[in-house]
This record gives structure tokens, C-alpha cells and sequence, in this order.
């Protein structure tokens, strides 16, 4: 009799545990926190590069626009090959580094990048060279906006980067591109005819006529 209750005892227990609802209890596994971006303004920038040794300044716009101006000594490398050139940056792995584009995107994007593969002191320049140009901080270029009018026998002459003649005027080359290293729109960008002509030569010294 005993052994009939506890068989009946059993049988209901198991029946219970069968009966009882399915609950599917799914692992959550957090993914790791992405890093954080280090931003600073034109203002830290400067000053960073007036006082840090072995700061690199990475440049990560496209070739167009690092040819109309960019800052000094910056290093070149267009954010879409910047993963495939990180061997060119290893002895960099533990130094600071400064990187900038046309306003802010792609180099946020880049600064992830380096990040990610273990860069440890990487700086992201909030507004990029646009901000720069704004706080009036030099940029360096080949290309150049003059313009020259003679007023009662007086020439005034006013001579800027074409960046910066742009940026005040007219629209960027490249810079209306989507902040994500594209260069779809590059086509528009069109590198200045320059024509110099040699108006007069005496004793080393030229006066020339540049168009």
C-alpha cells in the first residue's frame, strides 16, 4: 500500500513538471561597449600641436581636398584605405594622434578604426579643417585666390588659400560629401588651371602675372 502511494505520488509530481508551461530562458551576452571618441576643439588642437612630442596629424579626407589645403605636416591617408595602411602607423601605436577631415564624420569614423586596433592616444578635431579655417588658423596649400585691383595708380593686392576663398564664397570641393569617406560627388572637384607669364627679370628678381 505504501509503495502504491508513493508510485501515485511520484506519477503526480511528474505529471505537474510535464504539464507546466515551457519557458525558454535565452543567455544574454552583453556586447563589449564600443570605445569612446576623444574629442577636442580647433583650440586643444593648436595648442596640442604646439606642445606634444611625436604628435601625428592624420588627415583622413580624399586627395582633392588635401591638395587645397591642409595642416601642417599632417600625415595623408584617405579614410577609405585607412584599414588596409595601418602597418604605416604601427610605430605610432602609443603616441598621440590628432586625425581631422572636412567637418567631423569621417574622422570619427577613422578614430574608431584606430581604436579598435589598439591605438591608445587618438584625438578626434571636432569641426575638422572648416572649424580650423573659421578660428583662423593657417592652412597649407599650393592653390591660391588673388585678387588685384589699381586704384589711382595704387595696386592693392589680396592673396588667400583658395580653401579659404571658398569656404567665405562658394561651395568646397568634396566637402559636400557624405561624411562616411565617399567620393561619389569628386568628379565636380577640378584642379586650377595656373598660367604664369614673366613680365620683367633684373638682377634675380621677377615680376610675374599669374592667372
Amino acid at each position: 500500500m505504501k509503495n502504491l502511494v508513493k508510485n501515485i505520488s511520484i506519477s503526480v509530481i511528474l505529471f505537474a513538471l510535464l504539464s507546466a508551461p515551457f519557458v525558454v530562458v535565452q543567455s544574454v551576452v552583453a556586447n563589449p561597449p564600443l570605445p569612446s571618441i576623444q574629442n577636442i576643439t580647433v583650440q586643444e588642437a593648436e595648442h596640442m600641436m604646439k606642445t606634444t612630442k611625436d604628435l601625428l596629424i592624420l588627415d583622413v579626407r580624399n586627395e582633392t581636398e588635401y591638395n587645397y589645403g591642409h595642416l601642417y605636416n599632417a600625415f595623408w591617408i584617405p579614410l577609405h584605405e585607412l584599414e588596409d595602411r595601418l602597418g604605416e602607423l604601427t610605430n605610432k601605436q602609443n603616441s598621440p594622434i590628432l586625425i581631422y577631415c572636412g567637418i567631423v564624420g569621417r574622422s570619427a569614423v577613422a578614430h574608431q578604426i584606430l581604436t579598435e586596433h589598439e591605438f591608445t592616444k587618438v584625438y578626434n578635431m571636432l569641426g575638422g579643417i572648416t572649424a580650423w579655417i573659421d578660428a583662423d588658423y593657417p592652412i597649407y596649400t599650393i592653390y591660391h585666390h588673388a585678387i588685384i585691383d589699381i586704384i589711382d595708380n595704387h595696386v592693392l593686392i589680396d592673396i588667400k588659400p583658395e580653401l579659404v576663398y571658398q569656404t567665405g564664397n562658394e561651395c568646397i570641393p568634396c566637402a559636400l560629401n557624405p561624411e562616411d569617406g565617399s567620393e561619389e560627388n569628386c568628379d565636380e572637384c577640378v584642379t586650377p588651371d595656373v598660367e604664369i607669364t614673366v613680365l620683367k627679370e633684373s638682377d634675380g628678381h621677377f615680376s610675374i602675372f599669374v592667372t
